[in-house]
């Protein structure tokens, strides 16, 4: 587990997918990353990997490369790919997004809901 004074930032890697001739680009995949120690550590809480770097865009572009690398084994080898992080990596996404939440919500408020209804989009189908 990361340091909890360590300053987490939350990355949505959205993956291209194609539906009725149009790209689409979905955030499927919440990736942490953090400082510790003098190395940077990137990690993708659906598939539970973790990549290092000397700094954070180092750490990002590995953890990519081994994210590709994982769907591809998983594939050859008709295995699970969806293997969750342990659960205090959750609660630390929890964390910062409710934290956001408030923020964006205290900086711009809702005030119709007509407003809300138009900033709805399907997440999955």
């Amino acid at each position: 587990m990361f340091n909890p004074e360590a300053e987490v930032k939350v990355y949505l890697c959205g993956l291209e997918r194609k539906k009725a001739g149009h790209h689409q680009v979905s955030p499927l995949l919440n990736i942490l990353s953090w400082d510790e120690g003098g190395k940077h550590f990137a990690h993708c809480l659906e598939l539970d990997l973790v990549a290092q770097g000397d700094n954070e865009q180092k750490a990002l572009k590995s953890l990519a490369e081994l994210l590709v690398q994982q769907v591809e084994f998983a594939e050859e080898n008709k295995m699970e790919i969806f293997h969750p992080a342990p659960l205090e990596y959750w609660q630390k996404l929890y964390e910062l997004h409710s934290n956001r939440v408030k923020q964006l919500l205290l900086e711009n408020p809702p005030r119709s809901a007509k407003k809300v209804l138009k900033g709805l989009e399907p997440a999955y189908a």
